[in-house]
C-alpha cells in the first residue's frame, strides 16, 4: 500500500512539514506517482517502527480508504481511463512528430547532398571543357612551332647549299686560274724555245 506524504505524517504522528524534512534527508525511500511523493507501508514502519498508536492509525486509514474506494462512481472510473487515453494519445501524436522531424532532417540532407552532387558534376564538366580547351591550344601552338622549325631549317639548308655553291664556284675559279697561268707559261717557254732555235739556225 502506498501512502501520500500527508498520510505517512497522519500515521506516525507527525506534521507534515517534519515529514517533508525527513524526505528531504533522505531518511526514507519514496517514490513519484503520476507527479505525487508517495510512500510504501512496509518502508514506514522500518523507518519508524509499528507502534500501538501508529498500527491504530494506520488501520483507520486503510478503513476509510477502502470506504472512499467503494463510493468511487462509474463516471470518475470513465473519467480517469479517457484522461489516461488523452495522455496516451499525446504520446502517440508527440512520438509522431518526432517521427516527422526525423524525416523531414532526412530529406533535407538528401536535397542538400544532391544539390552538392550536381554542383560537382556540373564543375567537372567545366574544368573537363577547359582542360579539353587547353589541350587544343597547346597542340595548336606545338604545329605552329613545328612549322616555324622546319621554315627555319628550310632556310639554313638553303643558306648552307648556297654556301656550298659559293664554295665550288671558287674553287673552279681558282683552277681556271691556275689553268690560264699554267698555259701562259707554258706560251712563253714555247715562243722562248722558238727564238732560241732562229739564232741557233742563224748562228750555226
Amino acid at each position: 500500500m502506498k501512502l501520500s506524504m500527508e498520510q505517512a505524517a497522519h500515521v506516525i504522528g507527525k506534521t507534515k512539514k517534519t515529514i517533508y524534512n525527513h524526505k528531504d534527508s533522505n531518511k526514507f525511500s519514496y517514490e513519484i506517482d503520476e507527479g505525487k511523493t508517495v510512500i510504501d507501508v512496509s518502508e514506514l514502519l522500518r523507518v519508524y517502527g509499528s507502534s500501538s498508536d501508529i498500527s491504530h492509525r494506520l488501520e483507520e486509514l486503510q478503513s476509510n480508504t477502502s470506504k472512499n474506494l467503494s463510493v468511487i462512481t462509474p463516471s470518475y472510473t470513465k473519467k480517469k481511463a479517457e484522461k489516461r487515453e488523452e495522455n496516451q494519445l499525446l504520446e502517440v501524436k508527440m512520438e509522431l512528430v518526432k517521427v516527422q522531424s526525423e524525416l523531414d532532417k532526412e530529406k533535407a540532407l538528401k536535397e542538400s547532398a544532391e544539390t552538392s552532387v550536381d554542383y560537382f558534376k556540373e564543375a567537372l564538366e567545366k574544368s573537363q571543357e577547359g582542360q579539353n580547351r587547353l589541350t587544343l591550344i597547346l597542340e595548336d601552338q606545338r604545329t605552329k612551332e613545328s612549322g616555324v622549325g622546319e621554315w627555319e631549317k628550310s632556310l639554313k639548308a638553303l643558306e648552307q647549299r648556297l654556301a656550298n655553291q659559293e664554295s665550288a664556284s671558287k674553287e673552279i675559279k681558282e683552277r681556271e686560274e691556275k689553268i690560264l697561268r699554267q698555259n701562259q707559261l707554258l706560251k712563253k717557254a714555247l715562243q722562248e724555245e722558238r727564238k732560241k732555235g732562229f739564232f741557233k739556225r742563224l748562228f750555226g
